[in-house]
């Protein structure tokens, strides 16, 4: 049976423990949106900050390893990139102390270029998560992913078809953003 039942997710009763509950997901929550920050700008040191040091990752056959060669890993695929996008959807996360489990729905878009064409690579995705709680910060302690679905697409771009002009913000990676100085 799942660990994520109504009954595991459900609140303390006490008016004080249900606040710090919720304070914990939602730092919790906060970890997972970092992290797809990061990824989607490429900033190792962001990326590095929501992993615990001895944190390991099982990528789902993709990459198995410490958190530390995960982020080499990850941004050497990025760099092949020419953006992503990293979209959280629902968030199932269960609270036992300084423990936390998460399970993360996510959507991730690679645009990158096959022998001259761009294709737009998604996946959506499941993350599950233990996190811990360490000298009061939540990070990820654990990471397991689950691939559920693929699609590569060349990719269009027009714009909604004339009823916009073409952006001229767009964003950037590797420190090469708008909200970089925002």
């Amino acid at each position: 049976m799942s660990r994520f039942t109504l009954d595991r997710l459900r609140p303390p009763a006490d008016p004080e423990e249900r606040l710090s509950w919720l304070c914990d997901r939602q730092e919790i929550a906060d970890v997972l949106a970092v992290y797809c920050r990061a990824q989607d700008r490429c900033d190792r040191a962001l990326l590095k900050s929501v992993f615990h040091e001895d944190a390991v990752d099982e990528h789902g056959g993709v990459f198995d390893g410490t958190m530390r060669d995960f982020c080499g890993f990850a941004l050497d695929v990025l760099r092949k990139c020419d953006t992503t996008i990293h979209l959280l959807h629902q968030l199932l996360i269960e609270i036992d102390g300084d423990d936390g489990w998460s399970e993360s729905y996510v959507t991730a878009i690679h645009r990158y270029s096959d022998r001259g064409e761009p294709v737009d690579s998604t996946w959506h995705a499941r993350i599950l998560d233990h996190f811990q709680r360490r000298d009061g910060r939540w990070k990820v302690f654990r990471r397991k992913v689950v691939y559920d679905l693929n699609a590569d697409r060349t990719a269009r771009e027009y714009w909604a078809r004339g009823l916009l002009q073409p952006p001229t913000m767009v964003g950037g990676r590797f420190g090469d953003d708008p909200s970089t100085l925002w």
